[in-house]
């Protein structure tokens, strides 16, 4: 966590894996997931500044826009739009108590 300050960011007060950090209209949001990193931002040169800093100080991946969070499917629509599904998670717990013959309500 100290790293990420040092980069300028500053912790959310209510959701404490998140964090954010705005310069003029310039921003950058940041959760951590266990031991991910999910980053968005409107400039990928914050993206790109973010990873090099904290590449000096850990071993750092850039995998790119996540494919799945927490069991959940991300999609992009568009540029300013993702989508996330539990589709798996539902299809998984229909298998699990066996309602696969069941019929939709």
């Amino acid at each position: 966590m100290k790293a990420l300050y040092k980069c300028g960011y500053k912790q959310c007060v209510d959701e404490s894996c998140l964090f954010y950090r705005i310069e003029g209209t310039t921003y950058s949001i940041l959760t951590i997931v266990v031991d991910d990193i999910i980053v968005a931002s409107n400039s990928t040169d914050v993206n790109d500044t973010l990873i090099k800093q904290l590449s000096k100080l850990y071993d750092v991946a850039d995998l790119g826009e996540p494919k799945y969070v927490l069991g959940m499917h991300v999609r992009r629509e568009s540029k300013h739009k993702m989508k996330l599904s539990q589709r798996l998670y539902i299809q998984g717990m229909i298998e699990k108590y066996e309602q696969t013959k069941a019929k939709p309500v």
